[in-house]
């Protein structure tokens, strides 16, 4: 037997090998690093990504990105990318996006007139995830409408007491009217990331005659409130006040105020520490 059929023989036989391996890979699944992928797409092994971190205060993510870590030093805004309808649908397509910061702000908008499905309702156009937050963002393949399901939402800050959020604004005397109202305006609001139920803590210290005084969100609850307990002049007590609040809908909401008669008090925010009010997320 002559070299060159020796070497005919060695490449239908290679072929044959390679076709027979080919035939078992097409049974319907891919195996990597496994003869024997139970799944369409089994991995037996580490799985990288693409990460990316960035700075910027606007962003729009594009089809080579999966995880996206940001650190801006002010409010920052991520847009998702726009549907696309017939070739090129990316459904089940997902993002991973976390706020690195240390105290800024990040909003995740949908494109356009696009919205995310958050379970809240019919849609939302944008959540915004505080600093330390992170969220998951899942293509639903729809090309209008709700087009994006908001999968997860949550900090990486897993100890209770070290995951409080403060109020954002600046904060002013609403009690200086003469006569007793609602709806008054505090100068600041807070920015929930999340539906769910959220544990608030919040102190101020008022010198005053009878009359009774609050803080609230409205349509959820009190933050605080104090009710007239002397005829004369006293430090309005319980300072210190804690609530348990559920919010349906994330989104930032106005903290306003109120007191039942014109009695304007004579000292606001008077003690140590100062006015406070700030808020944790405990359960979906």
């Amino acid at each position: 037997m002559n070299v060159q059929r020796i070497c005919k023989i060695a490449i239908i036989i290679t072929g044959l090998f390679l076709t027979c391996n080919s035939l078992y890979a097409q049974t319907g699944n891919t195996g990597i690093g496994t003869y024997t992928p139970g799944s369409t797409l089994t991995v037996n092994g580490s799985f990288a990504a693409t990460y990316k971190n960035i700075t910027a205060t606007t962003y729009t993510l594009v089809a080579s990105d999966y995880y996206l870590a940001w650190n801006g030093s002010s409010a920052g805004t991520v847009t998702l990318p726009a549907a696309i309808s017939g070739s090129g649908n990316f459904s089940g397509r997902v993002y991973h996006i976390k706020n690195t910061s240390t105290s800024s702000a990040l909003t995740i908008v949908a494109n356009g007139s696009e919205l995310m499905d958050d379970q809240s309702g019919p849609g939302v156009a944008s959540i915004t995830l505080p600093a330390g937050f992170y969220g998951m963002f899942i293509s639903k393949g729809a090309t209008s409408g709700v087009t994006w399901e908001v999968a997860i939402v949550g900090s990486s800050v897993t100890a209770f007491a070290n995951n409080w959020t403060p109020y954002t604004g600046t904060l002013v005397n609403p009690f200086t009217g003469s006569t007793g109202a609602s709806g008054l305006a505090t100068g600041i609001s807070v920015t929930v990331p999340a539906k769910g139920w959220y544990f608030f803590r919040c102190g101020v210290t008022i010198n005053s005659d009878c009359n009774d005084y609050f803080f609230y969100i409205n349509g959820i609850g009190d933050v605080w409130r104090s009710y007239c307990g002397s005829a004369t002049a006293v430090i309005f007590i319980p300072r210190d006040q804690n609530r348990v609040l559920y919010f349906a809908t994330p989104g930032t909401y106005t903290v306003l105020a109120g007191k039942t008669n014109g009695v304007i008090p004579a000292g606001y925010n008077i003690g140590n520490p100062a006015f406070y009010l700030d808020f944790v997320k405990f359960q979906n």
